[in-house]
Order: C-alpha cells, then sequence, then structure tokens
C-alpha cells in the first residue's frame, strides 16, 4: 500500500468514525462523571402565522 492510500484511508473512512464514536449524542448528554444530565428546556412552540401573509 502506497504511503498516499494511507493517507485516504485514514481521511476518508477512519477520522469520521473516530468522529461518529466520539460525539455519539448519547455521550453529549453525560457530565464529567458518566452520569446522565437533566435538561430544563423545553422546546417552544413557532409563532403563529400571520392572519395576511400576501398571498
Amino acid at each position: 500500500m502506497a504511503a498516499w492510500q494511507v493517507v485516504v484511508l485514514v481521511v476518508m473512512v477512519l477520522l469520521p468514525l473516530l468522529l461518529l464514536t466520539r460525539m455519539h449524542p448519547s455521550r453529549e448528554r453525560l457530565d464529567a462523571r458518566g452520569v446522565p444530565m437533566v435538561r430544563d428546556w423545553r422546546p417552544t412552540p413557532p409563532p403563529p402565522l400571520p392572519d395576511d401573509d400576501h398571498h
């Protein structure tokens, strides 16, 4: 295997896999001790549409 093929393999295959495992959403919700974080925010509903939308 040539050196450029190793570099392409690392960049195109291994780096995305590493980033996917490192930044997985289930890992994001843990605090420093590994305890799941409590999130007290609620999604806000979208604002109401205007009565006259100029159509």
